[in-house]
């Protein structure tokens, strides 16, 4: 037994806002493998470990904390006119969550692992805040006006992924790490694109509606493998010296194949009123016959059954480490997603972090980032590690990318929690 090291991580309970801007720095926690694959190079382990992990997270870009706190059982117009006044331009907002099981083993002087994840992701948003105040309040508060957004986008895909990784180190400088996968599709619904113009007379009598819209739907009964895809994560991690470390990583890059039912079309009506009468049985000749048509148009619209190929979220980071004296570490790095589902920011976030090793079974941490989809948070860490050399390791350790939504509820756009366990023997 002493040979061989079993850990079982217990599940995060979940994490809101940024993920893994602490664990990627944390070989003992293999869940960081799936940022930075080159920590399975630095795990400690004699021949297997066996772990498990999971994550919840949500953010926004422009909604705090503090317009959420007043939610009871239904929506009041207090707090629909608040959230309203909350937004601005270019919305978003994304929640996705996973888990991954992960068994890790030696040979020689190789890691290998194999990895399993289930994954879900959402995210969408608007440039308008008015569109939000549609779905709230409808278009009567909004009468003798014209509402237009061109930004508007939802997506939300489901899928599980097999993987296959491979770790090692040349003269104890370079630490590579590689796994390529396998994805299987399970549910993609996205809209695409949504642009609208909607005008409401002032006396409410007359709508009209413009815009084009591009939109799709996975089938429930297509299998997980006539959907399949293909991705690796790579990085690389070099020891400049024995206090200066850095570090590169790019995971998801690849791509998945969806069978879809894709709905485009136009919206260009007028609406003035309809003759009940005539409604029950449309006449060619009657003006209201083209209304009862272009309804039957939007409800009823062509669509094309056809493969889509997405792009997977793909992640990059860059990152610097050095120790401070013997228990302290300070991390500063750099990470971006441009891909089209979450986790999606477009503008890099740049994290700040440091850890200190106060004894041998006690690490604390803390955080500081900016930019991203939240904009900006503080967070921390902390880990118990208890070992007894050729018998047992206990690890316990909890972390919040994000807590400035709890500290301060009226700046923060987001919270973080991790929280997990490994037992080892």
């Amino acid at each position: 037994m002493k040979k061989i090291l079993f850990c079982i991580f217990l599940l995060p309970l979940f994490s809101l806002g940024q993920s893994g801007l602490h664990l990627q720095f944390m070989p003992d926690a293999p869940a960081g493998q799936f940022f930075q694959p080159a920590l399975l190079a630095d795990m400690e382990m004699t021949a297997l470990r066996l772990s498990g992990a999971g994550s919840l997270w949500l953010n926004s870009s422009t909604v705090t904390y503090e317009s959420l706190l007043g939610i009871t059982n239904y929506l009041t117009d207090d707090f629909k006119q608040n959230l309203i006044a909350d937004l601005d331009a270019d919305n978003r907002f994304q929640v996705a969550y996973n888990y991954g099981e992960m068994l890790n083993f030696r040979t020689g002087k190789l890691r290998w692992g194999i990895s399993w994840r289930n994954r879900w992701a959402t995210n969408g948003g608007f440039d308008n805040p008015l569109t939000m105040g549609l779905v709230l309040r409808g278009n009567a508060p909004y009468a003798g006006q014209t509402i237009a957004d061109q930004g508007v986008y939802m997506r939300s895909f489901r899928a599980w992924e097999l993987g296959l990784s491979a770790a090692f180190s040349i003269k104890e400088k370079f630490k590579i790490g590689i796994r390529p996968k396998v994805l299987f599709g399970q549910r993609y619904t996205a809209m695409e694109k949504l642009d609208y113009s909607l005008f409401t007379a002032a006396n409410g009598t007359r709508l009209e509606v413009n815009g084009t819209y591009d939109a799709f739907f996975n089938k429930e009964s297509v299998r997980a493998f006539d959907q399949m895809g293909l991705g690796v994560d790579v990085g690389v991690i070099y020891d400049i010296s024995e206090k200066w470390r850095i570090q590169l990583s790019a995971v998801d890059l690849g791509h998945i194949n969806w069978q879809v039912e894709r709905f485009q079309g136009d919206l260009d009506f007028e609406y003035e009123g309809i003759n009940l009468l005539e409604l029950l049985g449309p006449d060619p000749e009657s003006p209201n016959f083209f209304i009862t048509d272009t309804l039957r148009t939007l409800l009823l619209p062509d669509s094309s059954h056809e493969s889509y190929r997405m792009g997977l979220p793909s992640q990059f980071s860059l990152a610097v480490s050095r120790k401070l004296g013997e228990k302290g570490k300070m991390m500063l790095s750099a990470h971006l997603a441009p891909g089209a589902v979450a986790p999606q920011y477009e503008l890099p976030l740049v994290n700040l972090a440091y850890h200190h090793q106060f004894t041998s079974w006690l690490m604390l941490g803390i955080n500081a980032y900016g930019g991203g989809p939240d904009q900006y948070g503080l967070g921390a860490v902390a880990m118990l590690q208890f070992v007894k050399k050729d018998e047992y390791v206990v690890n316990i350790f909890g972390s919040m990318d994000n807590a400035l939504g709890v500290l301060i509820p009226a700046r923060g756009q987001g919270s973080g929690l991790n929280v997990g366990a490994s037992i080892g023997f």
